[in-house]
């Protein structure tokens, strides 16, 4: 499930630990943006950055590793909400990363409630889909 328009999309949410039961109906609305890292490996490497294999090592001014994964992509993004889909009331909900939706610009307004209506709707018929496949067999 996955949906975006212009700078606002919905994916399915990643988790760095262990999958909570029932996330296949998680979704993370995301703000995309210009990557800065997007095509200066080089120019890093210049400036006296090491390469170590996946990573890049500067100890200047601090200690910091860049993963060399950062220069691939032209855009990056954020998780500005999360919408999770609720047993108990059959419905989603949505919650928002900290202060993150009250800073997206006026004209992403509009694409954040689309996206979140058509996540939404994915998502409810994904449920509905797979509660027919579970009483079917």
């Amino acid at each position: 499930m996955k949906v975006r328009i212009n700078n606002i999309g919905a994916e399915p949410t990643a988790y760095l630990s262990e999958v909570p039961e029932g996330s296949e109906y998680n979704l993370s609305i995301v703000k995309y943006h210009p990557n800065q890292y997007y095509g200066m490996l080089e120019q890093y490497l210049k400036d006296g950055w090491r390469d170590l294999g996946t990573h890049l090592y500067s100890s200047k001014p601090y200690h910091c590793t860049i993963s060399k994964e950062s220069f691939l992509n032209k855009e990056t993004s954020y998780v500005i909400a999360f919408l999770k889909y609720d047993k108990d009331s059959q419905s989603t909900h949505l919650t928002s990363v900290a202060d993150r939706l009250l800073y997206i610009e006026e004209d992403e307004k509009k694409d954040f409630f689309e996206v979140y209506r058509i996540a939404d709707k994915m998502i409810i018929e994904k449920v509905e889909k797979d509660e027919k496949q579970k009483d079917y067999y």
